[in-house]
């Protein structure tokens, strides 16, 4: 797995495609459909950022690209910091098999 500081500013994410964001009484929640339910029972509760990353995983933004929508949502953030929190935020999707190679 790769650490935070080793992520290509232009390789592209993949979600898998059993997890969804979905917005439930409020909040960003990742919910498991098909098989991967029967793994993770219950939902992940996004905080604001992961969220945000996750709608740009969606969109399959690479990383730069995401870098930069991000400086565009959160104004005074230096890119060094953003690709760290996306980097930490990538390592957690990828252990829990929400994030492929």
């Amino acid at each position: 797995m790769p650490s935070p500081d080793l992520y290509n500013g232009s390789e592209k994410m993949k979600l898998n495609k059993n997890y969804i964001l979905r917005t439930v009484a409020g909040s960003d929640v990742v919910v498991a459909v098909g098989e991967e339910a029967n793994k993770l029972r219950g939902m992940i509760t996004l905080n604001e950022t992961g969220a945000f990353i996750w709608r740009c995983l969606e969109q399959e933004l690479d990383i730069d690209q995401t870098v930069e929508k991000m400086k565009q949502e959160y104004t005074g953030v230096d890119d060094e910091r953003l690709r760290k929190e996306i980097g930490i935020f990538l390592d957690k999707l990828r252990e829990q098999g929400i994030l492929q190679d």
